[in-house]
């Protein structure tokens, strides 16, 4: 007789993108989990990651080599990969950082070569340890003219510039915000407290949190 097993486990968003689980980040639900062999031909159906962000397969081979891929929502990419204890997949010690290749969302895996074929969540399956942390943001641009009618030709008018992080992870340094003149207006300076300008482009020292103005 053999015992089959099962493997999961979580896919959440890396709010701080340092490709680690912290406290307070959220799980990232409905994303596509598919089990696949060596050679991409799936394994059964497709599962989706439930409303604590977790998956799980469950019935599989004992000792056996597979791969899943994993697909996040539009506009989102994976954090960076096997940020602690390589690419172990080890369940008792690669539980806190993602596992998924950054250009594809596939991670190769062994399952255990024995278990009780676990499932329900949080750490029931026999491997809980091939995790996926995903990154999105989405940078949006208030403009308000700041400068007091009548206008005329030659006259300087001021423009307030502010961006902000729709979320739900943060942009890190080194975004910019470039501004596109109006017909008939000619640039004269562009300046930002924590930004380093040059012509119509001023760059962020500093990460643009979620759900922040810049």
């Amino acid at each position: 007789k053999v015992d089959l097993v099962s493997i999961g486990d979580y896919v959440w968003w890396d709010v701080n993108r340092n490709g680690l689980q912290d406290q307070g980040e959220a799980p990232v639900v409905g994303a596509i989990v598919q089990l696949l062999t060596l050679d991409n031909m799936p394994v059964g159906n497709s599962t989706t990651t439930n409303a604590l962000g977790y998956y799980e397969f469950t019935n599989l081979s004992p000792g056996h080599q597979y791969k899943i891929q994993i697909v996040g929502p539009a506009g989102s990419t994976w954090t960076t990969q096997n940020v602690s204890h390589g690419t172990s997949n080890d369940p008792a010690t690669d539980k806190t950082d993602s596992d998924v290749s950054q250009s594809d969302g596939t991670a190769v895996f062994t399952t255990p070569t024995s278990g009780s074929n676990g499932s329900g969540g949080f750490d029931k399956t026999d491997n809980p340890s091939l995790d996926a942390g995903l990154v999105m943001y989405n940078l949006t641009l208030k403009k308000v003219l700041v400068t007091d009618g009548p206008f005329y030709v030659g006259k300087d008018v001021t423009y307030t510039l502010t961006p902000h992080n729709d979320g739900p992870v943060a942009a890190l340094a080194g975004w910019s915000v470039t501004e596109v003149l109006p017909d008939g207006l000619t640039l004269k300076s562009m300046t930002g407290t924590g930004y380093s300008c040059i012509g119509a482009t001023c760059t962020a020292d500093a990460a643009l949190a979620a759900n922040s103005d810049g």
